[in-house]
């Protein structure tokens, strides 16, 4: 059941590397201005705020998980291939949407269906996750050579490919155990109300706004600086190699640092990254800062999905897990798409990464006050 997890983020992130590094560039070649952009950049993100946690609450209160990862991977191919038939702002977005609304559960339900497959041994989920990685790469910097000969629209086959090829993957998939309704619904309630994951939340939005900011402007910023797609596409490949270290020595971070420490670890890198960033007038420079996505970005992933499995009842591990993706690629990408293009067409892109920077700051006091607290009250109760 490994080998087929491994095989489902390798399928997915290599589908998702020959498109959605390039989405915001097609839609500039389309036509669209910045404002359109980053509203085009935002629909999809407010999308998932709300498909995550209810494709996720439907999985858990139903036991629906073996159906729904399928349809909703084979499903997202469709859309993606009407983008290429349109080019007017109003369609771009009922597209944009559609592609959403089935792409936003299926990381929530792989990584649970990960965790189950894990059982007590959570903290090696990066030896799964690092498959993605790896795929992510590979693909970025084929899709950038190939929009670069052939158009930007060979990416959105690609993806519609790779997508119908991992659907047959989620189809060998077991089910996670599932709870009775009403038990699930006090568990939600009990989650709901729990300070820790309250704070919780709040700093994986600060976290992705930096992070939506770093991924639909860098593309803009570089080929501004005069960086070609090809370019573009080994920057991403960049990240992703930087990843690879990350997941392998997940098990070992998590049981040095533990998830909180990592996470702690992954806000600080988010800080360094978008100062660095600002700095930047040579796009190759860019290429070289995009090895921090690693100790940024991949190292939050694993730390606050494992947190949220320590912290979420059992049997709603999909319901919680739709519920930080929906906050962190749902309302925070969207904030971060939104707020990023006003700044970055008012201030330009050097104020814009240090805005990310600067939530990544605020994130990080967040939730060290939150953990010290959090291990003064353990303390004060322990015999």
């Amino acid at each position: 059941m490994r080998l087929l997890a491994s095989l489902f983020y390798f399928g997915y992130f290599a589908a998702m590397g020959t498109l959605f590094p390039f989405l915001n560039l097609y839609y500039q070649q389309s036509g669209m201005t910045t404002e359109q952009i980053g509203v085009l950049a935002a629909l999809p993100p407010l999308t998932v705020l709300v498909a995550a946690p209810l494709w996720g609450s439907l999985a858990d209160a139903f036991g629906l998980h073996r159906r729904l990862l399928p349809l909703t991977v084979f499903g997202t191919a469709l859309p993606a291939l009407a983008l290429t038939r349109v080019d007017t702002f109003p369609l771009l977005a009922l597209c944009a949407l559609a592609y959403a609304f089935f792409n936003a559960p299926i990381i929530p339900l792989a990584d649970n269906v990960a965790l189950e497959i894990l059982g007590d041994r959570r903290d090696e989920y990066g030896r799964l996750r690092i498959w993605g990685a790896v795929s992510y790469g590979i693909t970025a910097v084929a899709a950038g050579g190939l929009a670069d000969r052939l158009g930007m629209r060979t990416a959105f086959v690609g993806f519609a490919t790779l997508m119908a090829l991992t659907g047959l993957v989620a189809l060998r998939l077991p089910a996670p155990s599932r709870l009775a309704r009403q038990a699930y619904l006090s568990a939600l309630r009990g989650l709901s109300s729990n300070p820790r994951w309250l704070v919780f939340l709040a700093v994986v939005f600060l976290a992705g706004v930096s992070l939506a900011i770093y991924q639909n402007y860098l593309v803009i910023f570089m080929t501004g600086l005069g960086a070609s797609a090809a370019l573009y596409g080994i920057a991403i490949a960049a990240a992703s190699v930087s990843e690879l270290p990350v997941y392998a020595l997940g098990q070992r971070l998590l049981r040095r640092l533990k998830p909180s420490g990592l996470l702690l670890a992954a806000l600080a890198a988010f800080l360094v990254r978008g100062l660095i960033y600002s700095l930047i007038t040579d796009p190759a420079w860019a290429v070289a800062a995009q090895l921090l996505h690693g100790l940024s970005f991949s190292a939050l992933w694993i730390a606050a999905v494992v947190y949220a499995a320590q912290i979420a009842p059992r049997g709603l591990g999909a319901s919680a897990l739709g519920i930080m993706n929906a906050t962190q690629f749902g309302l925070a990408a969207a904030a971060g798409a939104l707020v990023g293009a006003s700044v970055y067409a008012l201030a330009g892109p050097a104020r814009t990464f240090q805005l990310a920077a600067g939530l990544a700051l605020v994130g990080l006091a967040l939730f060290a006050a939150s953990e010290r607290r959090a291990t003064e009250a353990a303390a004060s109760v322990a015999p």
